[in-house]
């Protein structure tokens, strides 16, 4: 019985319906491959997905292991690898799986891999938008990554080897699980007194952490969701204090995720020194001050527990400018690194955007030949999930 409404006709539909966008997406994006041009190489775009290609080939030349500096770049000293391992590590394990053993195989076969990481983005889509809205949504969502244009369609394109479209997949996956960790703690908050109410969540922040761990193996730059997280975790602590919790599920989930991630993050270890777009000790440190900032936070809340609520919100605030403050007193070689790190990351130089396309600062003219009218479709979003927070004062 319990599987019942996973085998109901809508059920079963509804999961066809989502096939068929999946296999649209795929098929479209590989059109290239079925031209019958036995001169595979000329799919291949230049330059970056033939720097991928060699990165392959040297995995599968020394499979599993994938080499962490890279002579053939920043000629003739050669550079840390900025890219993790997760990308040519796949490429290296579908082709060895599929038997590709020639270059021409091997280039055949990994120029799939981009497309099916696309393809994958549709079921993706579908059960996230579904999450925070209704399977209508989740359906047209789906509809609309399958074949919208600009960026994403390039980078995911048969020919266009790059691990863009995996990071684009991976960091999906994630928001897809913090997601469901936020929907469910809505309906069933965390008492830490009651240690029935810790299972779910538990599993929910496991699979949060294992999901920002396979983005973080794929590129360093996964540092980002943590700052997302970071930045929206104080207000989701706000939104438990309105509805009379105290703020235990925000505490669970964030530091299952990111106690997950550093452990992760020494599985796949320090390869380089300087800021965070390399894997230095940087990120474990970022994280740990993250989960230190859950327990901060919640205990406030447990100080605060007969105040009202706007005692609380008043206390974060202080708290954060006071902090800043001490930071840069105190401790101001910590402080500037900080800083310097987020210029860097954050930043643009000459060099960078001269020369890397995804680097350059983006214009209204960008956004407007990349997106078009799906721009004018995200403001309209953005106001319908502005008035459901109004409304529902749902963290998701």
């Amino acid at each position: 019985m319990k599987y019942s409404r996973f085998l109901n006709p809508f059920t079963l539909i509804l999961g066809v319906a989502v096939l068929l966008l999946t296999l649209i997406s795929f098929i479209i994006r590989t059109l290239p491959a079925y031209s019958g041009n036995p001169d595979v190489l000329l799919f291949v775009g230049m330059d970056d997905p033939t720097y991928q290609l060699r990165r392959i080939e040297q995995v599968i030349a020394n499979y599993p292991n994938v080499s962490w500096f890279d002579p053939m770049t920043f000629f003739p000293n050669g550079q840390p690898m900025h890219w993790g391992p997760l990308f040519p590590f796949i490429g290296a394990t579908v082709c060895l799986l599929a038997g590709a053993v020639t270059r021409p195989d091997l280039i055949s076969v990994s120029l799939f891999i981009p497309c099916v990481m696309a393809a994958l983005m549709v079921p993706v889509v579908y059960l996230l938008v579904s999450r925070i809205a209704d399977w209508k949504a989740g359906i047209v969502a789906a509809f609309f990554i399958a074949i919208v244009p600009g960026q994403f369609f390039f980078r995911s394109y048969y020919g266009y080897l790059d691990h863009h479209v995996g990071e684009v997949l991976f960091s999906t996956i994630f928001c897809l699980c913090y997601i469901s960790a936020l929907v469910y703690c809505r309906k069933h908050p965390v008492d830490i007194a009651d240690k029935e109410t810790w299972k779910v969540p538990a599993l929910l922040g496991l699979l949060c952490g294992l999901a920002y761990v396979l983005g973080l193996s794929l590129m360093p730059t996964m540092i980002l969701f943590a700052l997302i997280v970071g930045m929206f975790t104080p207000v989701w602590f706000i939104i438990q204090r309105y509805l009379g919790h105290l703020g235990a599920s925000a505490l669970f989930i964030n530091s299952i995720t990111f106690l997950t991630a550093i452990i992760g993050f020494f599985i796949i270890g320090v390869h380089a020194e300087g800021g965070l777009n390399y894997y230095t000790i940087g990120h474990p440190i970022a994280y740990s001050l993250l989960i230190l900032g859950n327990v901060i936070l919640f205990g406030f809340s447990y100080q605060l527990r007969d105040k009202p609520y706007w005692y609380y919100v008043g206390v974060i605030l202080g708290v954060t400018i006071l902090g800043l403050v001490l930071l840069a007193v105190l401790l101001p070689d910590l402080y500037k690194y900080l800083i310097e790190n987020a210029i860097g990351f954050f930043g643009s130089d000459d060099i960078h955007w001269k020369t890397i396309q995804e680097a350059r600062p983006w214009t209204w003219d960008d956004a407007w030949r990349t997106f078009q009218y799906s721009l004018l479709l995200f403001g309209a979003g953005a106001a319908v999930l502005l008035y459901r927070i109004r409304k529902e004062l749902c963290p998701s």
